[in-house]
C-alpha cells in the first residue's frame, strides 16, 4: 500500500512537471500601429526600419519573414526576431 501511495505521488509529481505556462501575447500599440481595426483586434509594430515590404509570413516560432519592395540588389528578404517575448524586433 506504501509503494502504491509512493507511486501515486511520483505520477502526480510528473503530471504537474509537464505543464507548462502559456507564452503571453504582447500588447497592441495604443494607436494599433496607425491602423484602423475592428473591435477585438490589435496591431504593434515590430520593426519599422526594414523599409517598404510587399508580403511577410510568421513562422510557428514566430520569427517573421519579409520580402521586401526591391527591385535591385541582394537584400530582398528580411528575418525578423524577436528573443525577449515583447514584441518587438531583437534581430534583424
Amino acid at each position: 500500500m506504501r509503494l502504491l501511495k509512493l507511486l501515486l505521488l511520483g505520477c502526480l509529481l510528473l503530471v504537474s512537471c509537464g505543464n507548462e505556462k502559456p507564452m503571453l501575447s504582447p500588447q497592441p500599440d495604443i494607436d494599433n500601429g496607425g491602423l484602423f481595426l475592428p473591435d477585438g483586434f490589435g496591431a504593434l509594430v515590430v520593426a519599422d526600419s526594414v523599409g517598404p515590404s510587399r508580403h511577410l509570413a510568421v513562422n510557428q516560432n514566430g520569427d517573421v519573414y519579409v520580402k521586401l519592395k526591391i527591385s535591385t540588389g541582394d537584400k530582398g528578404n528580411v528575418a525578423i526576431r524577436d528573443t525577449n517575448n515583447d514584441g518587438k524586433a531583437d534581430i534583424i
